[in-house]
């Protein structure tokens, strides 16, 4: 298992979000979850970083466990739609 904190939290911010990643060397099949803190920057809702898989196949499912949120999602040639 390894925790990755978010980039604020290392400049003395208050953290915004923090992921646990578990995960096996040998293995192709990862879980993770992310804890998100309610709040606001500037007029703008905390949110996790956007990324793309290098394997284009790899898929990832969410699931709200308390709370809610809106899932912002961009594809690699930059077409967004959202989810809730």
């Amino acid at each position: 298992m390894r925790r990755v904190r978010s980039a604020v939290a290392e400049n003395g911010d208050p953290v915004v979000y923090e992921v646990i990643d578990y995960r096996k060397q040998e293995s192709d099949l990862a879980f993770g979850t992310t804890i998100m803190a309610p709040g606001q920057i500037a007029g703008e809702y905390f949110m996790t970083r956007g990324h793309y898989h290098e394997r284009k196949e790899c898929g990832e499912a969410y699931y709200t466990q308390s709370g809610q949120g809106l899932l912002l999602l961009e594809s690699r040639t930059g077409e967004t739609r959202t989810s809730r």
